[in-house]
């Protein structure tokens, strides 16, 4: 039985892998910061953790206690959009920390505690966004968010090179415009058609693929 862990998956796309894995007859590990959310996660058939991606300890101390196993896919989902980057003469340094230490450190930390756990061939999938991509960039607005999705690309980019001897693939994944708490109701596109999508990404194969950049119909994205 193929095994995924997602990290993040108290609702939204996060919530929406698990259902979807866990549909198709995988085992799925999954975590949230929440313990209220504990019983939503554990609805769906998955096996329920808590985790905050910026609390260190918390990651390494559940990196030891899932080390038997071994992950065929890894989805980092945890993040935030931060927000008090309209002001250049004010910007909120809090919220800029606060928007790097989740949406950089922690899969930072996150991947390369759990990537040593992943099976052969298995591959990490970091949710990035096409806004983290600077020869797309096109308008001014989401400083803060954009600069900690093109710095979550380069820590995409650095794993796969650490991890290609292992055979194990990490890819940056732009999820489209989802109809979510944080895309809102007017977005492209509903959370389950996005998250088909990136499993079909996450399945394709070829090492030639790790470190790639891709939306969720599977275009490679620019740097």
């Amino acid at each position: 039985m193929p095994t995924a862990l997602i990290i993040g998956a108290s609702r939204g796309i996060g919530h929406e892998f698990v259902r979807q894995y866990r549909a198709d007859g995988w085992r799925v590990v999954a975590t949230c910061r929440k313990p209220a959310d504990l019983d939503g996660i554990k609805a769906l058939g998955a096996e329920p953790h808590l985790l905050d991606v910026t609390d260190n300890d918390a990651v390494v101390a559940l990196s030891k206690a899932l080390a038997h196993d071994a992950f065929d896919t890894l989805v980092i989902n945890a993040g935030i959009f931060p927000e008090g980057d309209a002001d250049p003469a004010h910007l909120d340094e809090l919220a800029f920390l606060d928007g790097m230490r989740t949406n950089v450190l922690g899969p930072m930390r996150v991947a390369g505690l759990f990537g040593p756990l992943m099976a052969p061939n298995g591959t990490v999938g970091v949710l990035s966004s096409k806004m983290g991509s600077v020869s797309l960039m096109a308008g001014s607005n989401a400083l803060f968010y954009r600069t900690s999705k093109a710095a979550v690309n380069m820590v995409v980019k650095s794993y796969a090179n650490a991890w290609r001897e292992r055979s194990v693939r990490a890819i940056a994944l732009h999820p489209g415009w989802v109809q979510t708490d944080m895309g809102g109701s007017n977005a492209d596109i509903d959370v389950a058609t996005s998250v088909r999508g990136l499993r079909a990404v996450l399945a394709a194969g070829g090492m030639e693929r790790s470190g790639g950049y891709f939306d969720y119909a599977g275009n490679a994205l620019p740097w």
